[in-house]
């Protein structure tokens, strides 16, 4: 949040956007190899779309409030605060999420 202090002064405001999974075309054009289409094809567990028309209101919402994160939805809010707090915590579950991930690559490709 540097940037955001150094502009301050200047008149220049600063926002970081963390958004969830947002419905947009990247996921129906994207490839990733060995990746099945259909785990690209939705979010991980119990996790739902946000709509990008919703996305952008929220951002817009945000950068009219000055807010310096915006983080949507709740559990995204949820997991940047976590990680503020405990960041030892995000770092340690990171590496088991990417593995998952390869897991998956790795089946789809055997």
């Amino acid at each position: 949040m540097s940037l955001r202090a150094e502009g301050a002064d200047l008149g220049v405001k600063v926002s970081v956007v963390c958004p969830g999974w947002v419905r947009t075309p990247i996921f129906e054009n994207s490839v990733v190899v060995n990746m099945p289409q259909e785990l690209l094809d939705r979010p991980p567990g119990r996790i739902k779309w946000i709509e990008a028309a919703q996305a952008a209101r929220v951002i817009l919402d945000g950068v009219a409030r000055n807010q310096a994160v915006i983080a949507f939805p709740g559990y995204i809010r949820l997991a940047w605060r976590v990680y503020r707090l405990f960041p030892r915590v995000v770092e340690r579950s990171a590496p088991r999420q990417v593995q998952e991930a390869r897991t998956h690559r790795t089946a789809a490709s055997g």
